[in-house]
């Protein structure tokens, strides 16, 4: 009766039929197009939830805020007009601001000042200046392609849960991506987060590939990826040798293969890195990526910013205020930041330490430290606990019960998470930092997600048999 009910059992010949017809070429074009339709429509949903948060938060066409904003749009401008990648501040400049009485007011102290040559890193102004190229200097238009990128980023992240794990996964982390406060937040801005999360997604992805399928070529384009990364945001500096050193570490039973993918890794790397490198070498006679390095250093790690705790975490420019002279030219003001910030590390390492302490915790810790400081609550920290704060939890739970079992997924997590966190110890400061490194977390999140309805069935049959005994 039971056997009956159950239907027959399928032969060996019956099984092998259907093991046949689901690897025939039709099945798999129409499972291909069904995906595809699927990541369509998850795309269209990041995209239209981005697009409807920015037109009831701002106006499409307002200028960036003050911070790197304004000065994004400065080099892009300038790089449209034919003057090559200059900051300086002029009327002209300044005429997309008038409108923002406050953030004129900031803006107009630079008229006059030396330009900058290399300040901020090519790769973000670059991607404006793209932009404006085509639509003239239209802030709407940067908003709309950045949502674009950044909801091509919620495809990219369940491609890669795909690959890291399984297609249930890639979709819950998709998902989560499409509509998470944080990722959303940052789409509107003009800075370069939203475009970073992009490019480390490309980069986990090829690497990944790379694994798997051991082509030289892939590690080589991953490479690029990490070049591109590099140009949008310095920050990112220390992910490169941390990422060098998983992938010799992976391959460590092959010391030829390993060197040759380290090499590969380094090579394309430079192709987009190199030349700017080198055109920064010939301004200012060192190897460099941005001349801000020095100043954001010392302006982080100093006596006085050392006996200060409101700034603990956080940076306060007005620190080295007096050790580095306004008056000082671009070059100059980042050597003298170097010094100053060497010296205090070098005389003072466990206030160092305590300052990179909390540095780090400022970015991760869940419920932000300005806020139990007494802040007012503002649309940045709604977003950072609501698109942050519940996910660390789950990300913590998910990436221990894939530690065994899913070691690409966890090395390449190290690898990328672990540059972000050394850099924050460093110097860098402030939720935003952590943004592009969000993606990374939802997909051990989402393993963990996946898991629970489970967990939670076994603990109610276990407690129904408990009770039954």
């Amino acid at each position: 009766m039971e056997r009956a009910r159950r239907g027959p059992t399928p032969t060996s010949r019956t099984r092998a039929r259907l093991h046949r017809s689901s690897k025939e070429p039709g099945n798999s074009r129409r499972a291909g197009r069904s995906e595809l339709s699927l990541l369509l429509v998850l795309f269209a949903f990041a995209l239209i939830t981005r697009v409807i948060y920015t037109s009831f938060a701002i106006d499409f066409g307002s200028p960036p805020i003050a911070g790197d904003g304004p000065d994004y749009d400065n080099i892009a401008y300038h790089l449209t007009q034919g003057e090559g990648f200059v900051e300086v501040w002029s009327d002209e400049t300044l005429a997309p601001y008038r409108g923002d009485p406050e953030l004129y007011a900031i803006l107009v102290d630079r008229v006059g000042q030396p330009p900058l040559l290399g300040f901020r890193p090519p790769g973000y102004p670059l991607f404006i200046a793209a932009i404006y190229s085509v639509f003239g200097r239209d802030f709407a238009a940067v908003r709309l392609v950045q949502i674009i990128v950044d909801s091509a980023s919620v495809v990219l992240l369940a491609l890669l849960g795909f690959r890291w794990h399984s297609r249930r996964i890639g979709w819950i982390a998709g998902v989560l991506a499409a509509v998470n406060p944080l990722l959303i937040y940052y789409s509107r801005m003009l800075t370069a987060e939203s475009t970073s999360t992009f490019m480390l997604l490309v980069l986990a992805l090829l690497v990944s590939s790379f694994e798997r399928s051991r082509r030289l070529g892939l590690v080589f384009a991953a490479g690029i990826a990490l070049g591109a990364l590099l140009m949008l945001k310095s920050a990112f500096v220390l992910c490169a040798p941390a990422l060098a050193a998983i992938l010799a570490w992976r391959h460590i039973k092959e010391p030829r293969f390993a060197a040759i993918a380290v090499l590969l890794l380094t090579l394309g790397s430079l192709v987009l890195a190199g030349p700017w490198i080198v055109r920064n070498e010939g301004i200012y006679g060192r190897y460099t990526i941005s001349s801000q390095g020095g100043l954001a250093f010392s302006q982080r790690n100093n006596e006085v910013i050392a006996n200060t705790p409101s700034c603990y975490g956080s940076w306060c420019p007005e620190s080295v205020a007096e050790m580095i002279p306004a008056s000082a030219s671009e070059n100059e003001k980042d050597e003298l930041g170097w010094e100053i910030g060497l010296s205090f590390v070098k005389d003072h390492p466990a206030s160092f330490a305590k300052l990179s302490a909390y540095r780090v915790l400022r970015a991760f810790n869940p419920i932000p430290l300005g806020l139990l400081a007494g802040d007012r609550f503002s649309e940045e920290y709604a977003a950072k606990i609501l698109g942050y704060a519940w996910i660390f939890p789950f990300f913590v739970v998910g990436f221990l019960l894939g530690w065994r079992t899913m070691p690409v997924a966890r090395d390449i997590t190290i690898a990328l998470i672990g540059g972000m966190v050394c850099m924050l110890a460093l110097a860098s400061s402030g939720p935003r930092f952590i943004v592009p490194g969000i993606p990374l977390l939802l997909i051990w999140a989402a393993l963990s997600l996946s898991k629970l309805p489970g967990a939670i069935q076994r603990r109610s049959q276990a407690a129904r048999s408990t009770s039954g005994e």
